[in-house]
């Protein structure tokens, strides 16, 4: 009976998150970079169609539906970290992690902890090429425009 109940409070614990990524690291995934923790919004517009793209099973269609997301002004840290999680974990494909990645990497709403789990999260792709072009893309974000 006991066991029961430590069950059904971890259900209970488990649901209200609603599928949404929770960070509550203070470190990236090489334990190196920081990762916002009371910085990011807890839930975002956004994470329904994240969570929706990764039940998809095909890459094609996943990079379809989040590309828009990636270049999306109005994401919160939150949803930017979710999108990088989504990416690196859920994708097969470098060619498409990098598509969405370089769009985020461009929107000039990415957030400084946004930017730095990105980085962190690179050696996710195992493809230099693809995540050279991540690189230049955040470096061609933070260089000054010129006409």
């Amino acid at each position: 009976m006991a066991r029961f109940g430590m069950c059904a409070a971890l259900v209970l614990l488990i649901l209200p998150g609603g599928g949404c990524v929770t960070v509550v690291s203070s470190r990236g995934a090489s334990g190196q970079g920081p990762v916002p923790g009371d910085s990011a919004v807890e839930h975002g517009p956004n994470c329904e169609t994240l969570q929706a793209a990764r039940s998809m099973t095909s890459d094609i269609f996943k990079s379809d539906v989040l590309e828009p997301v990636a270049a999306r002004r109005d994401l919160t840290t939150h949803e930017q970290i979710h999108l990088v999680d989504v990416v690196i974990h859920d994708f097969s494909s470098d060619i498409f992690r990098k598509d969405v990645l370089v769009l985020l990497a461009r929107n000039p709403a990415l957030s400084p902890e946004g930017r730095a789990y990105l980085v962190d999260n690179l050696k996710g792709m195992s493809s230099d090429i693809f995540r050279s072009d991540v690189v230049e893309a955040l470096q061609e974000e933070r260089a000054p425009r010129t006409k």
